[in-house]
C-alpha cells in the first residue's frame, strides 16, 4: 500500500522534472529528451515499422488463439453432435480457425474420409461436445485429472494470471479508447507528426495483445467454478435440464464436469449372434448358451445400463458395470425366435445407458441457470464416477 500512496507524487513531479534538483531525475528527463527527439527525427521510419510490428503481433495471437473450454477437449475422443442431432466421433484437434476430427478408421465409399473438420462460423450449429470418461485412454484421464485439481486447488501463480487475465478482459474498451484519446490530444499538438498518425496500428497491437490474454469475464460465472450447477439447453423450442459440475468458461463454450448422459443404442440379432458391434461405445455384447445377451465392459469407467427395450418391451437393468465387469440376462424369446419358432432372420433391441461425461456447450443456446450444492467440490470426488447423477429432462 505505500508503494500506492507515493504514485500521486511521482505523477506530479513527472510534470514538473525540470524544476526539480535531484541529479537522478535530471538525467531521466534528459535521456527522455534525446529519446523523443530521436523518434521525431526517424518519424517515417517508426511509422513503417510500427505497421510491420502491428501485423506480426496480430498474426501471432491470432494463430495461437483458441478456445480455453475446448482446450481442455485437446486430443481427447469426443462425440461432437449438432442441432440435428447427427453425431460425429473423432479424435479432437485444435486450431485457431476451427477443430478436427480424426477417425479411428476411414469412412466413406469411393473416396475414403479420415477427418472431419468443422469452421468457426459451423460452431452455431454444435448442440454440445461430450468427451466420454469411459472412452478416455490412460494418458487422456491423466490429463482430466490434472486439470480438475487445479481449477478445484488453484496455487497463488494461477490465481494472480486468471485475475489478470480477467482484468485485461474487463478492460479491453477503456484501454483501446485511452490510447485514441492519447494519440487524439497530442495530434493536436502536433498535427504534422507521422507517428501520430499510426493510431490504427497502436490500437490493433494493444487490442491484438489484450484479446489473446483476457476473456469475456463474468463475476456471476466466476463464483461458481468447481461447483454443481444446473444448466437449462434450449432443443427445438424446448427446455432441457442437466446437471454438472462448472469447471470453466469462455466467450462461446461452457465446460461441464460429471455430466450423466442417457443415451440409447441400437443392436440387429440375426441367427443368434449379434450382428455389429457399436464402435461408439465400448461395449462388448455376445450371445450365451443360445439364449442370453452377456454384456462386457471393456473401458476403464463404470458404465450404468439402465434398461434394455425390444419392441414394446421394456426390461429394466439397473446395473452398474465396473471396467472389465460382465451381466448375462435371459433375453425375450421373439428377439431369438420367429413365429413359426425358427430362427429369426432379423431382430432389433436397444440398450439404455449413463455415461459420465464431460460437456462442452455453446452459449447460444445453453446457459447457467441454477446452483446445485452450496460450496465446492473437492477434486478427488470429481475423478470418480458419482452414481447419484442424473439427467433431469423437462419440457417448458
Amino acid at each position: 500500500m505505500r508503494y500506492i500512496k507515493i504514485l500521486p507524487i511521482f505523477f506530479l513531479y513527472g510534470c514538473n522534472l525540470k524544476e526539480i534538483e535531484s541529479p537522478f531525475l535530471q538525467s531521466l528527463w534528459n535521456a527522455m529528451s534525446v529519446f523523443f527527439s530521436v523518434v521525431w527525427e526517424n518519424a517515417l521510419s517508426i511509422s513503417i515499422a510500427l505497421v510491420f510490428i502491428s501485423a506480426f503481433i496480430g498474426f501471432i495471437c491470432k494463430a495461437r488463439a483458441v478456445d480455453k473450454c475446448m482446450k481442455s477437449f485437446a486430443k481427447d475422443k469426443v462425440t461432437v453432435q449438432n442441432k440435428t442431432q447427427k453425431n460425429i466421433h473423432g479424435t479432437f484437434t485444435l486450431h485457431s480457425t476451427g477443430i478436427e476430427l480424426l477417425f479411428d478408421k476411414p469412412s466413406g465409399e469411393g473416396v475414403l474420409r479420415y477427418s472431419h473438420i468443422l469452421y468457426k462460423s459451423e460452431f452455431p450449429s454444435i448442440f454440445w461436445i461430450a468427451r466420454h470418461q469411459d472412452n478416455l485412454s490412460p494418458a487422456s484421464k491423466a490429463k482430466r485429472e490434472k486439470q480438475i485439481k487445479i481449477t478445484c486447488n488453484p496455487g497463488y501463480y494461477r490465481k494472480f494470471s486468471r485475475y489478470f487475465r480477467n482484468l485485461l478482459g474487463s478492460f479491453r474498451d477503456a484501454f483501446t479508447q485511452t490510447i485514441s484519446m492519447l494519440i487524439g490530444q497530442m495530434q493536436k499538438k502536433s498535427p504534422s507528426s507521422l507517428i501520430l498518425n499510426q493510431e490504427k496500428q497502436i490500437s490493433n497491437i494493444g487490442a491484438d495483445i489484450i484479446g489473446y490474454m483476457g476473456n469475456n469475464y463474468d463475476p456471476i460465472l466466476e463464483n461458481y467454478i468447481g461447483r454443481k450447477v444446473v444448466v437449462e439447453i434450449i432443443r427445438e423450442d424446448q427446455i432441457e435440464e442437466i446437471c454438472g459440475i462448472f469447471k470453466e468458461y469462455s466467450t462461446e463454450f461452457l465446460l461441464l464436469l460429471n455430466v450423466p448422459l442417457l443415451q440409447n443404442f441400437t443392436y440387429e440379432i440375426a441367427y443368434k449372434k449379434i450382428q455389429k458391434q457399436r464402435e461408439e461405445i465400448p461395449l462388448e455384447l455376445q450371445i450365451a448358451r443360445g439364449k442370453e445377451l452377456e454384456i462386457t465392459n471393456l473401458s476403464c469407467s463404470g458404465i450404468f445400463l439402465k434398461h434394455l427395450q425390444a419392441e414394446s418391451e421394456i426390461r429394466s437393468l439397473e446395473k452398474f458395470l465396473e471396467p472389465g465387469q460382465k451381466m448375462a440376462l435371459e433375453l425375450p424369446g421373439f428377439l431369438l425366435k420367429s413365429k413359426d419358432n425358427t430362427d429369426a432372420l432379423f431382430h432389433t433391441f436397444s440398450i439404455a445407458v449413463i455415461r459420465q461425461s464431460d460437456l462442452l456447450l455453446p452459449r447460444s443456446h445453453s446457459i447457467i441457470r441454477y446452483s446445485a450444492d452450496t460450496q465446492k467440490e473437492d477434486w478427488k470426488s470429481i475423478i470418480k464416477v458419482d452414481l447419484d447423477f442424473f439427467m433431469i429432462q423437462k419440457s417448458r
